[in-house]
């Protein structure tokens, strides 16, 4: 009966704790993806960008300095081990959603929005 906990516990974390880049692409309030394996690109993206390099993720600009003069700071170790195992974690769920979605990339029209209606991107 532990065994069954431990597993439910550990299902249920994966479940509500990954898979956030494919939720970030595939919401309806961007548009669709342009190239396929979009969440993939992201994760290894924010890996590489936040975790390996130490860029912050999302930063404000002081009220005192302008917007051409202003470096951000390098996130802390801390931070960008999080951000590195989160992403880490995340992969493989990216990898498999990416996957299933990849008939959809590939065969139905791409769409860009513009202003308040959606138009479908042009072929190429």
């Amino acid at each position: 009966m532990k065994a069954f906990f431990q597993i439910a516990i550990a299902s249920a974390l994966a479940i509500f704790l990954c898979s956030c880049m494919t939720t970030m692409v595939r919401s309806d309030e961007r548009p669709s993806p342009e190239k396929t394996y979009e969440a993939t690109r992201g994760d290894l993206a924010f890996l590489w960008e936040a975790g390996v390099k130490g860029e912050p993720l999302f930063y404000g600009i002081p009220a005192n300095q302008s917007v051409q003069d202003y470096q951000p700071p390098k996130t802390g170790f801390l931070s960008r081990l999080t951000i590195s195992m989160g992403c880490l974690i995340d992969l493989p769920f990216s990898i498999i959603s990416d996957t299933l979605f990849l008939p959809f990339d590939l065969f139905l029209p791409k769409k860009t929005s513009q202003g308040d209606e959606e138009v479908a991107a042009p072929e190429n």
